[in-house]
């Protein structure tokens, strides 16, 4: 989860299927499992802002200062709420990866 938590901490302080997609490729492109990449991004896609998804899945990308300028623009309470997102997410999803 190394790679999808890192996207959002480095954002943290468009059509939604083409950034899912971007996300889910960012992030398997950093090494990390892509059943846990999509279970990440569907669990952000469907809890986050759209315009904070979208700004993840510019991060995801590499662009950096894009992904910062909408992060900037986003109030606090969403970014706030997006941590709060990410971390349930990214325990929900990696435990439904880890081996049984």
């Amino acid at each position: 989860m190394g790679a999808a938590a890192a996207a959002l901490l480095a954002s943290a302080c468009g059509a939604v299927g083409g950034d899912k997609a971007a996300f889910v490729n960012g992030c398997v492109k950093e090494g990390e499992d892509k059943k846990t990449c999509d279970c990440v991004a569907t669990e952000f896609e469907k809890s986050i802002d759209k315009d904070a998804f979208h700004a993840m899945a510019l991060q995801a990308q590499g662009k950096t200062e894009e992904a910062d300028k909408i992060m900037n623009a986003l109030p606090m309470d969403k970014q706030i709420a997006m941590a709060t997102v990410a971390m349930g997410a990214m325990m929900k999803c990696a435990a439904g990866a880890a081996p049984t």
